[in-house]
């Protein structure tokens, strides 16, 4: 079934700046919420893997100040 064309509304510029602007808020908005989510998500990684070293050295029998030693021999 065809569907008919939308109406094609008439916005003056001033109009279409309006809507640009409110789009552009919006995005930002948006933008805003992933970053966050972002910085949420590599901090639970971060966790995830300082939990997995310290499991690894808990496995070897090392402290952290002793793995901190042998690394900046």
């Amino acid at each position: 079934m065809a569907r008919g064309r939308k109406p094609k509304i008439n916005l003056t510029i001033e109009q279409q700046i309006d809507l640009v602007d409110a789009q552009i808020k919006d995005y930002k908005k948006e933008l805003s919420a992933l970053k966050a989510k972002r910085k949420e998500l590599v901090a639970a990684k971060d966790k995830e893997e300082l939990e997995a070293l310290f499991a690894a050295l808990k496995d070897q029998g090392m402290s952290a100040a002793e793995a901190i030693a042998k690394l900046t021999q």
